[in-house]
């Protein structure tokens, strides 16, 4: 997890208190976006084993284009 989305989970209240009035709709999207990536809340994808039968779900990414952990890589090869 990317230390942005870090401190923004922990100083999430704080942070929509004080910019209330100046974070509009699309930037209001983008701050849940990054709070649910690659978490419980996000959808799963689910892969399984036509062996065994073993299945593992895993979180899937938002795909904002200002999260850190989606477009991190797409960032670095940029640079």
């Amino acid at each position: 997890m990317s230390c942005f989305i870090e401190l923004l989970r922990h100083h999430e209240h704080d942070f929509l208190h004080q910019y209330e009035s100046q974070l509009n709709h699309p930037i209001r999207q983008a701050i849940k976006a990054l709070l649910r990536c690659r978490t419980s809340e996000q959808h799963k994808m689910s892969w399984g084993c036509a062996h065994c039968h073993h299945q593992v779900q895993h979180p899937l990414s938002c795909g904002h284009r200002h999260c850190p952990q989606c477009q991190h890589q797409t960032t670095t090869q940029w640079l």
